[in-house]
Protein backbone atom coordinates (compact mmCIF):
# COMPACT_ATOMS: atom_id res chain seq x y z
CA UNK A 1 0.00 0.00 0.00
CA UNK A 2 1.44 3.34 -1.00
CA UNK A 3 0.89 6.36 1.20
CA UNK A 4 3.09 9.41 1.72
CA UNK A 5 5.58 8.58 4.48
CA UNK A 6 4.88 10.33 7.80
CA UNK A 7 7.40 12.95 8.85
CA UNK A 8 9.92 11.76 11.37
CA UNK A 9 8.64 11.75 14.96
CA UNK A 10 11.45 14.00 16.15
CA UNK A 11 10.07 16.84 14.02
CA UNK A 12 6.39 16.35 14.79
CA UNK A 13 4.46 18.45 17.25
CA UNK A 14 1.50 17.02 19.16
CA UNK A 15 -0.94 18.68 16.77
CA UNK A 16 0.81 17.12 13.79
CA UNK A 17 0.47 13.70 15.35
CA UNK A 18 -3.27 14.18 15.78
CA UNK A 19 -3.59 15.14 12.12
CA UNK A 20 -1.61 12.09 11.14
CA UNK A 21 -3.73 9.62 13.08
CA UNK A 22 -5.17 8.32 9.81
CA UNK A 23 -1.78 7.09 8.61
CA UNK A 24 -1.74 3.31 8.57
CA UNK A 25 0.79 1.69 10.83
CA UNK A 26 1.29 -1.11 8.35
CA UNK A 27 2.77 1.18 5.74
CA UNK A 28 6.53 1.00 5.41
CA UNK A 29 7.98 4.51 5.69
CA UNK A 30 9.97 5.97 2.84
CA UNK A 31 13.71 5.84 3.40
CA UNK A 32 15.05 8.64 5.56
CA UNK A 33 16.30 11.55 3.44
CA UNK A 34 19.93 12.56 3.87
CA UNK A 35 20.63 14.41 7.12
CA UNK A 36 20.63 18.18 6.75
CA UNK A 37 22.73 20.24 9.19
CA UNK A 38 20.75 22.11 11.83
CA UNK A 39 22.17 25.37 10.53
CA UNK A 40 23.00 24.65 6.88
CA UNK A 41 25.47 27.01 5.23
CA UNK A 42 23.74 29.55 3.01
CA UNK A 43 25.88 29.06 -0.06
CA UNK A 44 25.44 31.21 -3.12
CA UNK A 45 24.02 28.98 -5.87
CA UNK A 46 25.93 29.04 -9.12
CA UNK A 47 22.76 29.49 -11.14
CA UNK A 48 20.05 32.09 -11.51
CA UNK A 49 16.35 31.26 -11.35
CA UNK A 50 14.82 31.11 -14.80
CA UNK A 51 12.32 33.87 -15.52
CA UNK A 52 8.77 32.84 -14.78
CA UNK A 53 6.39 32.38 -17.73
CA UNK A 54 5.13 35.69 -19.03
CA UNK A 55 1.77 35.34 -17.30
CA UNK A 56 1.71 39.01 -16.33
CA UNK A 57 0.67 39.93 -19.90
CA UNK A 58 -2.46 37.78 -19.52
CA UNK A 59 -5.15 39.65 -17.52
CA UNK A 60 -6.90 36.52 -16.23
CA UNK A 61 -4.78 33.38 -16.58
CA UNK A 62 -6.65 30.09 -16.66
CA UNK A 63 -5.72 27.60 -13.95
CA UNK A 64 -6.35 23.94 -14.75
CA UNK A 65 -7.02 21.48 -11.93
CA UNK A 66 -6.96 17.70 -12.21
CA UNK A 67 -9.15 16.14 -9.53
CA UNK A 68 -8.78 12.78 -7.80
CA UNK A 69 -11.67 11.37 -9.85
CA UNK A 70 -9.73 12.53 -12.95
CA UNK A 71 -12.27 15.20 -13.74
CA UNK A 72 -10.45 18.10 -15.42
CA UNK A 73 -11.67 21.63 -14.68
CA UNK A 74 -10.68 25.17 -15.61
CA UNK A 75 -10.74 27.85 -12.91
CA UNK A 76 -11.18 31.57 -13.55
CA UNK A 77 -11.00 33.26 -10.12
CA UNK A 78 -11.36 36.77 -11.56
CA UNK A 79 -14.48 35.86 -13.52
CA UNK A 80 -16.75 34.40 -10.89
CA UNK A 81 -14.79 31.34 -9.79
CA UNK A 82 -17.21 28.64 -10.98
CA UNK A 83 -15.24 25.58 -12.24
CA UNK A 84 -15.59 24.88 -15.96
CA UNK A 85 -15.58 21.15 -16.65
CA UNK A 86 -13.25 20.12 -19.47
CA UNK A 87 -13.29 16.34 -18.99
CA UNK A 88 -15.83 14.41 -16.89
CA UNK A 89 -15.03 12.23 -13.91
CA UNK A 90 -13.96 8.69 -14.69
CA UNK A 91 -15.85 5.60 -13.53
CA UNK A 92 -14.64 4.25 -10.21
CA UNK A 93 -13.22 1.16 -11.96
CA UNK A 94 -10.83 3.37 -13.93
CA UNK A 95 -9.34 5.17 -10.95
CA UNK A 96 -5.87 4.20 -9.71
CA UNK A 97 -5.59 3.18 -6.05
CA UNK A 98 -6.44 6.11 -3.82
CA UNK A 99 -2.99 6.07 -2.24
CA UNK A 100 -1.26 7.05 -5.49
CA UNK A 101 -1.80 10.61 -4.25
CA UNK A 102 -1.02 13.92 -5.90
CA UNK A 103 1.60 14.30 -8.59
CA UNK A 104 2.93 16.08 -11.66
CA UNK A 105 0.34 14.82 -14.12
CA UNK A 106 -0.50 17.89 -16.21
CA UNK A 107 1.66 19.36 -18.96
CA UNK A 108 1.49 21.87 -21.78
CA UNK A 109 2.92 21.43 -25.26
CA UNK A 110 6.12 23.28 -26.06
CA UNK A 111 4.28 25.74 -28.31
CA UNK A 112 1.57 26.30 -25.70
CA UNK A 113 -1.22 25.08 -27.96
CA UNK A 114 -2.11 21.86 -26.15
CA UNK A 115 -2.97 20.87 -22.59
CA UNK A 116 -2.01 17.27 -21.82
CA UNK A 117 -3.77 15.23 -19.12
CA UNK A 118 -3.84 11.52 -18.16
CA UNK A 119 -6.98 9.38 -18.54
CA UNK A 120 -6.51 6.09 -16.66
CA UNK A 121 -8.38 2.97 -17.76
CA UNK A 122 -9.47 -0.22 -15.97
CA UNK A 123 -6.65 -2.74 -15.39
CA UNK A 124 -7.50 -4.74 -18.53
CA UNK A 125 -7.46 -1.70 -20.84
CA UNK A 126 -4.72 0.70 -21.99
CA UNK A 127 -4.34 4.05 -20.31
CA UNK A 128 -4.75 7.19 -22.39
CA UNK A 129 -3.40 10.71 -22.69
CA UNK A 130 -5.86 13.48 -23.53
CA UNK A 131 -4.65 16.27 -25.83
CA UNK A 132 -6.80 19.38 -25.35
CA UNK A 133 -6.68 22.67 -27.24
CA UNK A 134 -5.37 25.27 -24.82
CA UNK A 135 -7.32 28.16 -26.36
CA UNK A 136 -10.79 26.59 -26.55
CA UNK A 137 -10.29 23.84 -23.93
CA UNK A 138 -11.88 21.43 -26.39
CA UNK A 139 -10.65 17.87 -26.87
CA UNK A 140 -8.38 17.40 -29.86
CA UNK A 141 -7.70 13.66 -29.55
CA UNK A 142 -6.89 10.80 -27.22
CA UNK A 143 -3.62 8.86 -27.42
CA UNK A 144 -3.50 5.23 -26.28
CA UNK A 145 -0.53 4.04 -24.25
CA UNK A 146 0.74 0.46 -24.49
CA UNK A 147 0.14 -1.76 -21.46
CA UNK A 148 3.90 -1.90 -20.86
CA UNK A 149 3.88 1.82 -20.06
CA UNK A 150 2.19 1.07 -16.73
CA UNK A 151 0.23 3.57 -14.65
CA UNK A 152 0.79 7.23 -15.49
CA UNK A 153 2.82 9.02 -12.82
CA UNK A 154 4.21 12.16 -14.48
CA UNK A 155 3.91 13.81 -17.91
CA UNK A 156 6.52 16.13 -19.45
CA UNK A 157 6.89 17.73 -22.90
CA UNK A 158 10.28 18.09 -24.58
CA UNK A 159 11.29 21.67 -25.36
CA UNK A 160 13.10 20.77 -28.60
CA UNK A 161 11.00 18.08 -30.27
CA UNK A 162 7.67 18.56 -28.52
CA UNK A 163 7.63 14.85 -27.73
CA UNK A 164 5.55 13.66 -24.77
CA UNK A 165 7.48 11.85 -22.06
CA UNK A 166 5.25 9.70 -19.83
CA UNK A 167 6.84 8.40 -16.64
CA UNK A 168 5.01 5.35 -15.35
CA UNK A 169 4.76 2.64 -12.75
CA UNK A 170 4.56 -0.96 -13.96
CA UNK A 171 4.38 -3.46 -11.12
CA UNK A 172 6.83 -1.37 -9.04
CA UNK A 173 9.19 -0.74 -11.98
CA UNK A 174 9.74 2.85 -13.15
CA UNK A 175 9.08 3.23 -16.87
CA UNK A 176 9.43 5.95 -19.50
CA UNK A 177 7.32 6.03 -22.67
CA UNK A 178 8.13 8.58 -25.39
CA UNK A 179 5.36 9.63 -27.79
CA UNK A 180 5.29 11.71 -30.94
CA UNK A 181 2.83 14.49 -30.08
CA UNK A 182 1.72 14.91 -33.68
CA UNK A 183 0.92 11.29 -34.49
CA UNK A 184 0.62 9.65 -31.08
CA UNK A 185 3.07 6.98 -32.19
CA UNK A 186 5.10 5.38 -29.41
CA UNK A 187 8.76 6.04 -30.17
CA UNK A 188 10.39 4.31 -27.20
CA UNK A 189 9.57 2.47 -23.98
CA UNK A 190 12.29 2.03 -21.38
CA UNK A 191 12.47 0.57 -17.89
CA UNK A 192 14.35 3.12 -15.80
CA UNK A 193 14.57 1.19 -12.53
CA UNK A 194 13.20 -2.14 -11.38
CA UNK A 195 13.63 -5.88 -11.28
CA UNK A 196 15.07 -5.81 -7.76
CA UNK A 197 11.89 -6.17 -5.70
CA UNK A 198 11.88 -2.51 -4.66
CA UNK A 199 9.06 -0.04 -5.19
CA UNK A 200 10.32 2.47 -7.79
CA UNK A 201 7.23 4.67 -7.73
CA UNK A 202 7.95 7.84 -9.72
CA UNK A 203 6.98 11.06 -7.97
CA UNK A 204 8.09 13.51 -10.68
CA UNK A 205 9.71 13.27 -14.09
CA UNK A 206 11.61 15.92 -16.03
CA UNK A 207 13.51 16.33 -19.30
CA UNK A 208 16.54 18.57 -19.84
CA UNK A 209 16.15 21.58 -22.13
CA UNK A 210 18.15 19.85 -24.89
CA UNK A 211 16.31 16.53 -24.37
CA UNK A 212 19.58 14.70 -23.84
CA UNK A 213 18.76 13.68 -20.28
CA UNK A 214 15.68 12.60 -18.36
CA UNK A 215 15.20 12.77 -14.59
CA UNK A 216 12.96 10.84 -12.20
CA UNK A 217 12.38 11.25 -8.47
CA UNK A 218 11.00 8.34 -6.45
CA UNK A 219 8.52 8.07 -3.60
CA UNK A 220 7.98 4.34 -3.17
CA UNK A 221 7.54 2.51 0.10
CA UNK A 222 11.28 1.76 0.16
CA UNK A 223 12.83 4.15 -2.39
CA UNK A 224 13.66 7.85 -2.61
CA UNK A 225 16.02 10.28 -4.38
CA UNK A 226 16.51 11.36 -8.00
CA UNK A 227 18.08 9.48 -10.90
CA UNK A 228 19.16 11.10 -14.13
CA UNK A 229 19.62 9.20 -17.37
CA UNK A 230 21.49 10.08 -20.53
CA UNK A 231 19.65 9.17 -23.73
CA UNK A 232 21.92 7.09 -25.96
CA UNK A 233 21.23 5.10 -29.15
CA UNK A 234 20.97 1.89 -27.13
CA UNK A 235 18.44 3.37 -24.68
CA UNK A 236 19.11 5.13 -21.38
CA UNK A 237 22.31 5.23 -19.35
CA UNK A 238 21.83 5.79 -15.63
CA UNK A 239 23.90 8.13 -13.51
CA UNK A 240 26.54 6.62 -11.20
CA UNK A 241 24.74 4.71 -8.45
CA UNK A 242 25.24 5.71 -4.82
CA UNK A 243 22.72 3.60 -2.89
CA UNK A 244 20.52 0.64 -3.68
CA UNK A 245 17.38 2.13 -2.14
CA UNK A 246 17.41 5.44 -3.96
CA UNK A 247 18.49 7.59 -6.84
CA UNK A 248 21.94 8.98 -7.52
CA UNK A 249 20.97 12.26 -5.86
CA UNK A 250 19.91 12.10 -2.22
CA UNK A 251 16.69 14.12 -2.22
CA UNK A 252 13.03 13.46 -1.49
CA UNK A 253 10.11 14.82 -3.50
CA UNK A 254 9.76 17.51 -6.14
CA UNK A 255 12.55 19.24 -8.03
CA UNK A 256 13.35 21.88 -10.64
CA UNK A 257 16.00 21.71 -13.37
CA UNK A 258 18.22 24.75 -13.71
CA UNK A 259 20.92 24.12 -16.32
CA UNK A 260 23.47 21.76 -14.82
CA UNK A 261 21.91 22.09 -11.37
CA UNK A 262 18.87 20.63 -9.66
CA UNK A 263 16.85 22.44 -7.00
CA UNK A 264 15.22 19.70 -4.93
CA UNK A 265 13.24 19.09 -1.76
CA UNK A 266 14.44 16.77 0.99
CA UNK A 267 11.22 16.07 2.90
CA UNK A 268 12.56 18.53 5.48
CA UNK A 269 12.40 22.37 5.65
CA UNK A 270 15.61 22.68 3.60
CA UNK A 271 15.61 22.73 -0.20
CA UNK A 272 18.96 21.96 -1.80
CA UNK A 273 20.74 23.16 -4.93
CA UNK A 274 22.74 20.20 -6.26
CA UNK A 275 25.16 19.59 -9.08
CA UNK A 276 24.64 16.43 -11.11
CA UNK A 277 27.33 14.66 -9.09
CA UNK A 278 25.35 15.30 -5.90
CA UNK A 279 27.46 18.12 -4.48
CA UNK A 280 25.46 20.69 -2.50
CA UNK A 281 25.85 24.11 -4.10
CA UNK A 282 23.33 25.99 -1.95
CA UNK A 283 20.60 25.65 0.66
CA UNK A 284 17.21 27.30 1.04
CA UNK A 285 15.71 27.12 4.54
CA UNK A 286 11.94 27.43 4.14
CA UNK A 287 11.19 27.47 7.90
CA UNK A 288 8.32 24.99 7.35
CA UNK A 289 9.01 22.69 10.29
CA UNK A 290 6.79 19.72 11.13
CA UNK A 291 6.12 19.03 7.46
CA UNK A 292 6.94 16.50 4.77
CA UNK A 293 8.00 19.22 2.33
CA UNK A 294 7.99 18.12 -1.30
CA UNK A 295 6.66 21.06 -3.32
CA UNK A 296 7.91 24.56 -4.13
CA UNK A 297 7.96 27.11 -6.94
CA UNK A 298 10.31 29.91 -7.94
CA UNK A 299 8.87 33.27 -8.99
CA UNK A 300 11.55 34.64 -11.31
CA UNK A 301 9.98 38.07 -11.71
CA UNK A 302 9.39 38.68 -8.00
CA UNK A 303 12.67 36.92 -7.03
CA UNK A 304 10.99 34.66 -4.51
CA UNK A 305 10.85 31.00 -3.62
CA UNK A 306 7.48 29.68 -2.42
CA UNK A 307 7.37 26.46 -0.38
CA UNK A 308 4.20 24.53 0.44
CA UNK A 309 3.51 22.38 3.49
CA UNK A 310 1.14 19.44 2.87
CA UNK A 311 -2.25 18.97 4.45
CA UNK A 312 -2.22 16.33 7.20
CA UNK A 313 0.99 17.90 8.57
CA UNK A 314 1.48 21.41 9.94
CA UNK A 315 1.12 22.90 6.44
CA UNK A 316 1.77 26.55 5.64
CA UNK A 317 3.18 28.58 2.76
CA UNK A 318 6.56 30.25 3.21
CA UNK A 319 8.20 32.93 1.09
CA UNK A 320 11.96 33.26 0.76
CA UNK A 321 13.33 36.40 -0.97
CA UNK A 322 16.09 35.77 -3.50
CA UNK A 323 18.87 37.90 -4.88
CA UNK A 324 19.22 38.21 -8.65
CA UNK A 325 21.94 35.55 -8.39
CA UNK A 326 19.46 33.10 -6.88
CA UNK A 327 21.03 33.22 -3.42
CA UNK A 328 18.76 33.69 -0.38
CA UNK A 329 18.18 37.30 0.66
CA UNK A 330 17.46 37.12 4.35
CA UNK A 331 15.24 34.53 6.00
CA UNK A 332 12.02 32.88 4.86
CA UNK A 333 8.69 34.01 6.29
CA UNK A 334 5.79 31.63 6.93
CA UNK A 335 3.25 33.88 5.25
CA UNK A 336 0.12 31.74 5.35
CA UNK A 337 0.33 29.15 8.16
CA UNK A 338 -3.31 28.09 7.71
CA UNK A 339 -2.94 27.19 4.01
CA UNK A 340 -1.81 23.70 3.07
CA UNK A 341 -1.73 21.58 -0.07
CA UNK A 342 -0.06 18.96 -2.23
CA UNK A 343 0.65 20.98 -5.39
CA UNK A 344 1.03 24.62 -6.34
CA UNK A 345 1.38 26.69 -9.49
CA UNK A 346 2.51 30.25 -10.14
CA UNK A 347 -0.53 32.10 -11.54
CA UNK A 348 0.94 35.59 -11.96
CA UNK A 349 3.95 37.18 -10.31
CA UNK A 350 3.10 37.34 -6.62
CA UNK A 351 0.10 35.02 -6.79
CA UNK A 352 -0.02 31.22 -6.50
CA UNK A 353 -2.74 28.58 -6.61
CA UNK A 354 -2.64 25.68 -4.13
CA UNK A 355 -4.50 22.36 -4.19
CA UNK A 356 -6.18 22.11 -0.79
CA UNK A 357 -7.16 18.69 0.60
CA UNK A 358 -8.23 17.30 3.98
CA UNK A 359 -5.25 14.96 4.27
CA UNK A 360 -2.00 14.17 2.48
CA UNK A 361 -3.65 11.75 0.06
CA UNK A 362 -6.42 13.37 -2.05
CA UNK A 363 -9.79 11.59 -2.00
CA UNK A 364 -11.97 11.26 -5.14
CA UNK A 365 -15.18 10.94 -3.12
CA UNK A 366 -15.12 14.21 -1.18
CA UNK A 367 -15.05 17.85 -2.39
CA UNK A 368 -11.85 19.85 -2.32
CA UNK A 369 -10.74 23.36 -3.19
CA UNK A 370 -8.10 25.39 -4.97
CA UNK A 371 -6.81 28.35 -2.98
CA UNK A 372 -5.49 31.50 -4.67
CA UNK A 373 -2.97 33.27 -2.44
CA UNK A 374 -1.41 36.73 -2.66
CA UNK A 375 2.19 36.06 -1.66
CA UNK A 376 2.90 39.67 -0.67
CA UNK A 377 0.14 40.09 1.89
CA UNK A 378 -0.62 36.43 2.64
CA UNK A 379 -4.26 37.07 1.79
CA UNK A 380 -6.42 34.30 0.35
CA UNK A 381 -7.95 36.13 -2.62
CA UNK A 382 -10.16 33.20 -3.68
CA UNK A 383 -11.02 29.68 -2.57
CA UNK A 384 -12.79 27.80 -5.35
CA UNK A 385 -14.64 24.61 -4.43
CA UNK A 386 -14.22 21.61 -6.74
CA UNK A 387 -16.27 18.35 -6.79
CA UNK A 388 -13.36 16.10 -5.73
CA UNK A 389 -10.06 16.78 -4.05
CA UNK A 390 -7.42 18.03 -6.52
CA UNK A 391 -4.26 16.11 -7.36
CA UNK A 392 -2.52 18.56 -9.71
CA UNK A 393 -2.76 22.14 -10.91
CA UNK A 394 -1.28 24.03 -13.89
CA UNK A 395 -1.43 27.63 -15.17
CA UNK A 396 -2.02 28.06 -18.90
Amino acid sequence: MRLHACVRAALMSASALVLLSSCRSTVSPSPTPPPVPTSPPQLTPTYRPAPSPATAAVPHPTVIALLADYRLVALHPDAGGTPQEILPALPTANLPPIDFAAGHYLAQSSDGSLLIAPRPAPPSQPNQIALIKATSLQMERMVLLPASAGSIRSVVVGAVTGRIYVFGDREQDATLTVLDAGTGIVLNIWTLRGGDGRDWLVYQGAVSADEQRVFASYHGTDTTGIDWFTLIPQGVQRCPATMATGGCLRTHGGFLLEGEHIVATTGEPEILVLSLDGQVQGTYDTKLIGNHLEEFAIDGQMHRLYALGPCGYLGGVSVLPLLASGAPQGAATVLAPAVCGERLTLVTPGRIAVTETRATVPNPTIPGSVVFLDTTSGTVVARIAVPAEPIDVLTL
